[in-house]
């Protein structure tokens, strides 16, 4: 079962009171995921949601805050401020630390550290760690074909790993 985990935050529209409350979170294909929220004083939240219902995270989801007798008091579109890629093994990446756009991130550095791949996997493989190293999965007319590195995760800044 697939696991989305990602951050949202936004500013709540109507004029609610600082606190814990349960929210409902749905994408643009209706699938949802329930969890917490948290609004401070400045009615600004930001929302960890895991959940093994898989959301499509794109860009915005539909955020519900929910009353203690489940009635709506609240509704708006709130932005994906980030999302968690999992490699295998129990490492994960921030998606803005992984592949930031304008910028290198950590994906290109490990694809510049691991050396001539491309006729293998291609030029933008997966990136996942298997027996402790990092691996290139192909992609497109390349799936299927591995590159197996000698790089360690714990070498790269911005991976973390599971407790």
């Amino acid at each position: 079962m697939e696991t989305t985990e990602c951050l949202l935050s936004g500013t709540v529209s109507n004029a609610i009171s600082e606190g814990l409350y349960e929210v409902v979170v749905t994408d643009a294909d209706g699938s949802f995921a329930s969890g917490l929220i948290f609004i401070d004083s400045t009615s600004s939240f930001l929302i960890a949601i895991q959940t093994n219902n898989p959301l499509n995270v794109s860009s915005f989801l539909g955020v519900t805050i929910l009353d203690d007798s489940n009635e709506p008091i609240d509704q708006f579109i709130a932005i994906v401020a980030d999302k968690k890629i999992r490699l295998g093994e129990g490492w994960w990446v921030w998606d803005s630390e992984f592949h930031p756009k304008g910028k290198d991130g950590v994906k290109k550095e490990m694809l510049t550290d691991a050396g001539d791949f491309e006729g293998r996997v291609g030029k933008n493989p997966d990136v996942k760690v298997n027996n402790g190293v990092i691996e290139l999965h192909g992609v497109g007319d390349k799936k299927g074909k591995k590159f197996v590195t000698d790089l360690k995760p714990e070498d790269y800044e911005g991976l973390h790993k599971d407790e």
